[in-house]
């Protein structure tokens, strides 16, 4: 367990075992996500790396239970629009 102070403009620093345990350094974007009144921390690139690999598994076994290849695509399209506007607002900080 770390302590860490927050300045006037609201910035922490994360200490470096941190760091090191999510693979990040400067320059480097977090996700950050609220459950309740616990802040969990999350590298983007490892996210970013999990939904592809979901999106690979997801694939597999749609097309495995019979959906065509033009559905999953039509499919797939949908949901790239809205993971694609969800990583700009998180991005944008909202």
């Amino acid at each position: 367990m770390k302590t860490v102070k927050i300045t006037s403009k609201g910035q922490m620093t994360l200490p470096k075992e941190f760091r090191d345990a999510l693979g990040v350094s400067e320059g480097d974007q977090l996700i950050l996500v609220r459950k309740g009144k616990q802040v969990i921390l999350q590298s983007a690139k490892e996210f970013q790396k999990r939904v592809e690999e979901l999106e690979r598994q997801f694939e597999k076994e749609a097309l495995e239970a019979g959906l065509t290849k033009e559905d999953y695509e039509s499919i797939q399209n949908d949901r790239s629009d809205y993971t694609d506007e969800y990583m700009k607002r998180l991005k944008e900080g909202e």
